[in-house]
């Protein structure tokens, strides 16, 4: 379990609020830092189902039953964190796996045994009295263990709660508990005199939005920013007149028999046992910049604004020293000890030694303390742990390493690792022993969130880039793409697609589930006409009527595998090897009679006025208009040892099975291969533009054709180390092993390589728009070279996250994890979107040519633009009954 680690370049640290019984209650300091230097990162922070976000290198949890998204600019996809998994009473902690379900251990009397429940599934929370626990599950149930929760007995769920499916929260007091409904409404049960017996006039509220407890009475919070209370008048239960009139309570907090609260104003209250805490001191009381509340067992601290601390209760007074530290970004307290984080990683404390007061000296670079009654444990950025107070971290050095969250029950400490192991140590009896971890925990608990499925993302066309997506990170995996009939997977994040017609299957070690894509589908042969292939394996099609934008008919029309486009017309090939044609026919003409019966062929090519066809048998057959390429010359039409073929400007290359270029066309653009290469046997793949450029297998590369493309420089003809080549038209690019790339053709299309694009080794990918080359960068961030008064040249500021790009006429789109498009370059060819913008969400790949671009969207809908048939918002029209017909990913198994 594992060997599927998540090492985000964004780094999370800091445990998720734990909702415990009263006053073990926390809300917890997160930090985001960069996983290299371990320096604070400004990020933002958004619950899942929500879209505010909060922006800053800290974030306090309010949410912890809800999975938290953490990103940040230059940090490529999201940080995925865990709803909070650990939690515990006085002497027992249960945890929930990374599949939902909870286990426990510790005192089996105070629920310390893993819960036998149908409802032990998808757990986003718990609550716990004295000597049980309850969990929530996702579908909004919830079930108990431990003492006394047997049917009949006093902590036993009600049949009317266990009816409910609508709970959102839970929270307990020492012998009772209440459940928040997402009706705003409240249910409790347990023993009455603490909390069980809710008093009428709240039991009608339907805008309760937050539940605290002390260790005998409960706490909420309405909508309208009022307080009500019910459950042991001496233990909280019961508010002043004065205080229940207040409308602008934003925050609870609670000690074991008095709660305090913060208003919007800054100010705060108190009420409950004055020995606990329940009485403000005055100086106290006129504050107006707090923040923060903590609670311990008979006292409170709270931060303010100006990054100071007070306290009042049964602790200590604040020391002189810490009274003049403005910088303090935390308070957590023990039983007698108040500990406070400063800015700059170090910790200070007062109160009883022995609890937690006497800070480890030289104790630095500290981003989250953690503290249980008697004890605190420092969690620093590098991952190691530092503990003391009753129980310390000594001789635990070498297990406490690699930490990004600790964990608390009353008397023992929880460590998450990032291998999705645990650290324990503490209260042997409560669980705090690392040898007393349930087995099927450790390696089971991770702090951050990976999905485990796989998301692909990319058009299916030949040359063009594929990615693999973690669904939750958003962050490029490493996986296994393979072809449809093939045996052997390439092992890769990034793949590059070679043939487009096969369905293409992906899958990971660590991942349940095969992607599997389905072949190209989608084609255009001018701007403004398209052909697809739908669910149903039919070709259709839609825009100009006259260059076959209509789905054409006849009984070949069906299990189609690949469509090929002219100028102004398509040809499409079925199951059965059939071809037929549709659009204007003066564009290569008809289809001859010999051809048209044949029942072999496995692939097509075009050019923009004529097709060619591969046979099973390894021969070509092909028609079209003499200018372009056709007849085929008797001595090509005799081989039988034809693997692949490839379109040039007005010329065509045959790859045979002896790995030898044949070629003829135009002469200028490549249709006579120099006898040099003709005579190669190493020929691996063939890249075409206005000329051709090959991969050997030695990993050098050849070239033919238009002048400007084919003239290698001898550094570049005498490089061994080429993984694959990018042809650009009038200029090209070829990737090295070592990640640098190499360029040349025509200097005006990107053939010379600035020096900062020369020495980089993270370009992944380029497109060529007008006269600019665009390239991917590892990190999700583009680049550009080539002509800098072109609007191509103006990539937008801040762009990230990037995971496919296109380009068509002077212009660009990219495509970003998130399913959301970038448009930028010539309004004419797509470069603005923005009258569609709110449509170019959940896309999964963008199509392109010289006009304009379709973007395929995972509801099986596209949504086409640029230099088309355009409506006002220059997009065209597609036919209802195609759209949610086109999908990415195959249906079969």
């Amino acid at each position: 379990m594992t060997d599927n680690i998540y090492t985000p370049q964004l780094k999370i640290m800091g445990a998720r609020t734990q909702t415990a019984t009263g006053y073990l209650f926390t809300r917890r300091r997160l930090v985001a830092l960069d996983n290299n230097t371990l320096e604070p990162v400004v990020a933002r922070w958004c619950y899942e189902g929500e879209s505010d976000k909060s922006v800053g290198s800290s974030f306090i949890d309010t949410q912890p039953q809800k999975k938290l998204y953490v990103t940040a600019e230059n940090y490529m996809g999201r940080v995925p964190l865990n709803v909070s998994n650990i939690d515990g009473n006085y002497f027992a902690v249960t945890a929930r796996k990374n599949d939902g379900e909870v286990t426990a251990w510790g005192l089996t009397t105070c629920g310390g045994v893993p819960p036998v429940s149908e409802r032990n599934h998808d757990v986003v929370g718990f609550a716990t009295s004295n000597q049980s626990m309850c969990a929530l599950n996702a579908q909004g149930q919830v079930f108990s263990w431990g003492f006394k929760t047997q049917t009949g007995e006093e902590m036993a769920v009600p049949e009317s709660v266990a009816a409910l499916t609508d709970i959102i929260s839970i929270k307990g007091t020492d012998s009772a508990m209440a459940a928040l409904r997402s009706t705003g409404q409240i249910v409790a049960w347990g023993v009455k005199i603490n909390g069980a017996e809710v008093p009428a006039h709240i039991d009608a509220l339907t805008d309760i939005v937050d539940i605290q407890a002390t260790s005998g009475a409960f706490a909420a919070l309405r909508a309208s920013g009022h307080v009500v209370v019910w459950g042991s008048e001496d233990e909280g239960g019961k508010l002043s007149d004065e205080l229940a009139l207040l409308s602008d309570i934003v925050e609870i907090q609670s000690s074991s028999h008095a709660f305090a609260a913060r208003r919007a104003n800054g100010q705060l209250i108190a009420w409950g046992d004055p020995a606990y805490g329940g009485l403000l001191p005055l100086d106290i009381a006129v504050l107006t910049d707090a923040v923060q509340i903590t609670g311990s067992l008979n006292s409170f601290a709270a931060r303010s604004a100006s990054g100071h601390v007070v306290a009042w209760g049964n602790s200590q007074p604040v020391p002189a020293h810490i009274k003049l530290l403005d910088d303090i970004v935390d308070a957590q307290m023990t039983d007698t000890a108040v500990i406070v984080l400063r800015a700059n990683g170090e910790v200070a404390a007062w109160g009883d030694n022995t609890q937690g007061a006497e800070v480890p000296q030289s104790l630095n670079n500290v981003v989250a303390i953690t503290a249980s009654s008697n004890a605190v444990a420092a969690l620093k950025s590098d991952g190691r742990v530092t503990g003391w107070g009753k129980y310390s971290t000594d001789g635990l050095a070498l297990s406490l390493t690699d930490i990004l969250a600790v964990y608390t029950n009353r008397e023992s400490f929880f460590a998450i690792k990032n291998d999705n192991t645990l650290v324990a140590w503490g209260n042997k009896g409560s669980g705090g022993d690392t040898a007393s971890v349930p087995a099927d925990l450790q390696g089971n608990i991770g702090y951050y969130g990976p999905s485990g499925k796989l998301k692909v993302m990319g058009a299916r066309e030949q040359y063009n880039c594929l990615v693999a997506l973690d669904t939750e990170t958003l962050q490029p995996v490493k996986a296994l793409w393979r072809y449809e009939g093939e045996t052997e997977s390439t092992e890769a994040i990034y793949f590059v697609e070679s043939r487009e017609f096969s369905k293409l299957y992906v899958s990971q070690h660590n991942y349940s589930d095969v992607v599997r894509l389905n072949m190209k589908n989608i084609s255009f042969c001018g701007p403004c006409d398209f052909a697809a292939i739908n669910t149903m394996n039919e070709a259709v099609g839609w825009g100009q009527a006259s260059s076959g934008g209509y789905r054409p008919v006849g009984t070949r029309n069906e299990n189609i595998i690949n469509i090929a486009h002219g100028a102004s017309n398509y040809c499409a090939l079925n199951k059965s090897g059939q071809v037929f044609a549709w659009g204007n026919q003066t564009s290569g003409g008809p289809i001859p009679a010999e051809i048209s019966e044949l029942t072999d062929i496995t692939r097509l090519c075009s050019s923009s006025e004529g097709f060619l066809a591969l046979r099973a048998n390894g021969q070509i057959v092909g028609w079209g208009r003499e200018y372009y390429s056709f007849p085929i010359p008797e001595q090509i039409l005799a081989l039988t040892d034809v693997i692949d073929f490839y379109r040039g400007s007005n010329c065509f290359a045959v790859l045979r099975k002896t790995h030898q270029i044949v070629a003829w066309g135009n002469l200028f653009f490549g249709g006579s291969v120099p006898e040099a290469i003709s005579s190669m046997t190493n020929i691996k793949e063939i890249e075409t533009g206005v000329g051709f450029t090959a991969l050997t297998s030695e990993g050098s590369v050849v070239a033919w054709g238009d002048s400007g493309t084919s003239d290698l420089s001898p550094e570049i003809a005498e490089l061994t180390d080429i993984t694959r080549v990018r042809n650009l038209g009038h200029s090209a690019i070829a990737f090295r092993a070592n990640g640098h790339v190499v360029a040349w053709g025509h200097p005006q299309y990107g053939a010379v390589l600035p020096e900062d694009i020369a020495t980089r080794n993270d370009i992944i990918d380029v497109q060529l728009a007008g006269n600019t080359v665009i390239g991917l960068l590892t990190n999700g961030k583009i680049v550009a070279w080539g002509d800098k008064g072109s609007l191509a040249y103006q990539v937008p500021e801040n762009l990230n996250n990037v995971v496919s790009i296109r380009a068509s006429t002077d212009s660009v789109v990219v495509l970003k994890a998130d399913g959301t498009v970038i448009t930028w370059g010539n309004s004419q060819y797509g470069g603005d979107s923005s009258l569609i913008k709110d449509k170019l969400v959940n896309v999964r790949a963008i199509y392109a040519n010289a006009g304009g671009f379709c973007a395929l969207k995972n509801d099986n809908t596209v949504v086409t633009w640029g230099h088309i048939i355009p409506n006002t918002a220059g997009e065209t029209l597609v036919p209802a009954t195609i759209q949610g017909t086109l999908s990415y990913e195959a249906t079969d198994n």
